[in-house]
């Protein structure tokens, strides 16, 4: 569920990953500059998308494209997740950043995205644990900045995507595995999927962040977890020091047991803008343990994690 960390790709070098999908849809993607974005940008060293020129921001118009298979070049697999692998390839005819293609005339159809070279966010906060005895290095240490700067970003991109179907409910009517740790008491008890129970999501989703890509409900299993969120238990301030009271207060909102009493997400991105105006300079990764947070998972009872 952790968002993918992104940095300005390589012209030439893509990621591919292949879903089940049968419709396609290509956005093409503008520059738009902000003073707010830019501030952003700058506060999070590993966000700097594209050297200051501002946010990519999707045109209003939609456009159906199908991309020839034969220039695509598969490198290597770089992930696999529960839809399909992710691989790492070049391309040929592509000249302008930020467009996204799906190509589905055949099997298996593939998903044309930027090259990210950080990889996973998840991936990353871990990764920046086993850092701890040189934290203060200026080519290693994360900011309080870097973590707000990911939560902004995230809820930019859904503030946006949102605002194409505010209204839609989703109702799964297949079986398959489920983000139990980050699904909403609505969609654990009606399998229903909202706007407002992404809210509930970008929650958990920050709460990891915060925590350095820890396992949300440490210590419980899936059955633990869906009996606990629908007799409305939330997890407690993470006991980290650069957790703030406003951060956990932006948790709890999420997680209202009333879906309207939840933030919007321009309402979110708002909140983490001023978050980021009093921010602290750095992480002090010693008073953090290497085992903080983390849970035992296993890939039963229809968990998808």
């Amino acid at each position: 569920m952790i968002a993918a960390l992104s940095r300005k790709p390589e012209s030439t070098v893509i990621t591919i990953s292949s879903p089940n999908r049968r419709e396609v849809r290509e956005f093409r993607y503008s520059y738009k500059h902000s003073e707010s974005d830019e501030k952003v940008q700058n506060a999070g060293k590993e966000c700097d998308y594209n050297s200051g020129s501002g946010l990519f921001i999707r045109k209003r118009r939609v456009y159906s494209i199908e991309y020839p298979r034969k220039n695509l070049e598969l490198l290597n697999v770089l992930g696999e997740g529960n839809f399909g692998l992710v691989w790492k390839a070049k391309v040929n005819g592509i000249k302008e950043t930020g467009i996204v293609a799906v190509k589905t005339a055949k099997v298996p159809y593939y998903l044309i995205m930027e090259y990210v070279e950080n990889g996973k966010l998840l991936t990353f906060l871990r990764n920046y644990r086993s850092k701890k005895d040189y934290y203060n290095e200026s080519e290693s240490y994360v900011t309080t900045s870097d973590l707000l700067s990911f939560a902004y970003h995230c809820a930019k991109g859904m503030e946006f995507i949102c605002s194409y179907g505010d209204e839609d409910v989703y109702e799964q009517k297949t079986k398959g595995a489920m983000p139990i740790r980050w699904m909403a008491p609505e969609s654990l008890n009606l399998n229903q999927f909202t706007t407002k129970t992404d809210i509930w999501s970008f929650g958990i989703l920050f709460w990891e962040i915060v925590t350095l890509g820890s396992t949300p409900y440490p210590g419980l299993g899936a059955s633990d977890v869906i009996k606990n969120v629908r007799e409305g238990y939330i997890m407690e301030k993470p006991d980290v020091v650069w957790c703030t009271d406003a951060c956990y207060d932006l948790m709890k909102n999420c997680w209202n047991i009333n879906p309207k009493k939840r933030p919007t997400f321009s309402e979110i991105k708002q909140t983490i803008f001023n978050m980021l105006e009093k921010r602290r300079e750095f992480i002090d990764l010693t008073s953090f343990a290497d085992n903080l947070y983390y849970g035992i998972l296993y890939k039963s009872q229809g968990e998808k994690v």
